[in-house]
């Protein structure tokens, strides 16, 4: 038993439900089945009805053959030829349908007949021969429409990218060929009919057109050069076979959309501007999992710039080393977790504590420090072991305990903690270091140090600042009320000193010869 007459469709019912699609669709949908056949040639006519909500509207092609089928006309979901050829647009017979519930009269004429629709007789089907076209087929109807609504669609019209061969008028003016930005092949889903007419995802190479937008235009994406919906991106993009279109056909699968804008970034990242790389679009394609390297790279150098680094939970001060060398310091928050996932896959922003790791004089897998027996120290170490001791008692309170490396694989000068073992390496300055007495360079690293001992272990925090200042302050008054603290790190009396400054403005003191 057939089942074709078991629904009826209430067309001021339909046209209620595609009245929240505006009116802009109702141009896609006549111009598309055009430009699906072998057509050179598309006009587009409106004609508002004076003092009227209405407006005639008419789409005409030169199609050879015209509509195989005058059925096709009416029938709603029907099997269309166009739905196993990805390069169409067609998929459901409905395109005319939709735009008949807005119709107070409409006529379809083609190679085949004449069909009218009408209020009084309902649909009435012409197919003599002097009601057949010898070529091509042309829509002509009567919208209920307003002013605005026309303009509306007047506007859709000019967006149309004619295909290339098809020239496209629109109230006798011929829509120009645009030039695209940049052609690419992508591999995207579109939708094709399997042995049995039923439409299924399916995935092909096709190629991608970029245009800039028309001027007083927003971005939009296109299905064979047809309008589909707004993204707002940089470019028009058209997509040169079927997309997966909702069944209002007004708009895309989220899914779809990200694989397309993707598919973009990977092609234009060096086109995007610096301002680009902020918006959204961007930002959702980087996080693909299928952007490439080049494209992650490009646009976070374009973002943050060429030096750069993720901010280091794990060593604070590396990030304020870095911030300090000119790095720009990426929070957590500035990037998506997808984000954040890419730019580590690629390794372009490394963390704060890979390129400007604070000092640590230390670590668990460190090789152990080569330190000099003190029974072996000459004299002058040991002098130096006295002083050092005596201005970490004037300024921490307490004593250090000296601790000697001569140890070229150790990189630093000196390390203290807060367990007041001072460190130094004679390995960096050479063993005669301490032979000219405390010079301003023995003195400043001494306080830089007992800065650490005293708990400031930031160098570029507020508190190492002001320790380093108090201890300064500390040094001088000590001095100043004993003395010997300096004066007995020298076997000669205190005022048979040589002082010679070096060209690196350090002084350095000496026994003259008196």
């Amino acid at each position: 038993m057939s089942r074709a007459n078991w629904i009826d469709v209430d067309l001021d019912g339909l046209a209620k439900t595609l009245a929240r699609r505006g009116k802009g669709w109702i141009l896609r949908e006549l111009v598309q089945n055009a430009i699906d056949e072998d057509v050179t040639r598309v006009d587009i006519t409106f004609e508002p009805i004076e003092n009227r909500p209405l407006c005639r509207i008419s789409v005409e092609d030169d199609c050879p053959t015209g509509f195989a089928k005058l059925s096709d006309a009416w029938t709603l979901f029907g099997e269309s030829k166009k739905k196993g050829d990805p390069t169409k647009a067609g998929r459901f017979l409905a395109g005319e349908k939709f735009v008949l519930a807005f119709c107070e009269e409409a006529t379809i004429s083609s190679t085949t007949g004449t069909v009218i629709f009408g209020r009084e007789k309902g649909r009435v089907l012409y197919s003599a021969a002097r009601f057949r076209r010898p070529a091509g087929s042309k829509f002509e109807g009567v919208l209920r429409i307003t002013r605005d609504e026309v303009a509306e669609l007047v506007d859709a019209a000019h967006t149309i990218i004619p295909p290339v061969g098809v020239t496209i008028t629109v109230n006798g003016a011929v829509l120009d060929h645009r030039r695209p930005v940049m052609d690419f092949d992508a591999f995207l889903e579109t939708e094709v009919a399997d042995a049995n007419g039923m439409l299924k995802r399916d995935w092909r190479d096709t190629t991608v057109h970029l245009y800039e937008p028309l001027p007083g235009t927003e971005a939009t994406l296109f299905e064979l050069g047809l309008p589909v919906v707004v993204t707002g991106d940089k470019w028009d993009i058209d997509i040169r076979q079927k997309v997966p279109l909702t069944l209002e056909r007004d708009n895309v699968k989220p899914r779809f959309l990200q694989e397309v804008r993707t598919a973009v970034l990977n092609n234009m990242a060096d086109q995007l501007t610096t301002a680009d790389v902020t918006e959204a679009w961007v930002r959702d394609a980087v996080g693909d999992s299928d952007a490439s390297d080049d494209a992650i790279k490009a646009v976070t150098q374009k973002r943050f710039g060429d030096k750069v680094v993720a901010y280091d939970m794990s060593d604070p001060e590396a990030n304020k080393l870095a911030v300090s060398q000119g790095y720009v310091v990426v929070h957590g928050g500035s990037l998506s977790a997808d984000e954040w996932e890419n730019v580590k896959r690629v390794n372009i922003i490394p963390a704060a504590g890979q390129i400007t790791p604070s000092p640590k004089a230390f670590s668990p897998d460190g090789s152990p420090l080569e330190v000099v027996a003190p029974d072996t120290w000459p004299e002058a170490w040991h002098k130096f072991d006295e002083y050092a001791r005596g201005i970490s008692l004037a300024l921490l309170g307490r004593k250090i305990t000296l601790v000697i490396a001569n140890d070229r694989g150790w990189p630093h000068r000196a390390a203290c903690g807060t367990n007041h073992v001072l460190y130094w390496n004679v390995a960096t300055e050479g063993k005669a270091f301490f032979d000219a007495g405390p010079t301003e360079k023995i003195n400043a690293l001494l306080i830089h140090e007992f800065a650490h001992a005293a708990g400031a272990s930031d160098h570029l925090s507020a508190e190492f600042y002001r320790t380093l200042c108090d201890l300064g302050a500390k040094f001088v008054r000590a001095v100043m009320a004993n003395p010997a603290l300096v004066r007995n790190f020298w076997t000669a009396p205190f005022d048979h000193l040589r002082v010679r400054t070096h060209e690196n403005g350090d002084t350095e003191y000496s026994r003259s010869d008196r």
